[in-house]
């Protein structure tokens, strides 16, 4: 499926071992107590170790913020792993109209006439194209 839906791929819940209902206490205990045993620091050199270590954190990441888990919510729901990364980008992301530019032309807010959207969540970044069309 490629890096535009690993993210989706991890299920954020099973890996911190909690149920989706949890509450924030609930998600900061398990990550706590879990990141606290896969921490790298206390398993030198154990690559398997850090890369549970990296999911984990990414789970809480997005576990832990109440819009980005909805919009977590909602991708997982979603029967096309495509759409669900759209659904959650559209989500986070909302794009703002054009605006006027210097010399009277429309700048695209979002990505400032490049035609190009970079977005950074935590370990992941996505480029896309942007869909003002620029």
């Amino acid at each position: 499926m490629g890096a535009r839906t690993s993210a989706m791929k991890e299920d954020f819940y099973r890996a911190l071992g909690i149920d989706p209902n949890a509450g924030a206490e609930a998600i900061r205990s398990a990550y706590r107590k879990l990141a606290l045993k896969m921490h790298p620091d206390r398993n030198p050199g154990d690559e398997a170790v850090e890369k549970r270590f990296k999911e984990l954190s990414q789970a809480y990441t997005v576990l832990s913020d109440t819009d980005t888990r909805r919009a977590y919510d909602a991708a997982l729901g979603a029967a096309d792993p495509f759409q669900a990364v759209e659904d959650l980008l559209a989500e986070l992301f909302t794009l703002r109209p054009r605006r006027a530019g210097e010399n009277g032309t429309d700048v695209c807010e979002h990505c400032a006439g490049t035609g190009k959207i970079r977005i950074d969540a935590g370990i992941m970044t996505i480029r896309r194209t942007c869909p003002c069309g620029a």
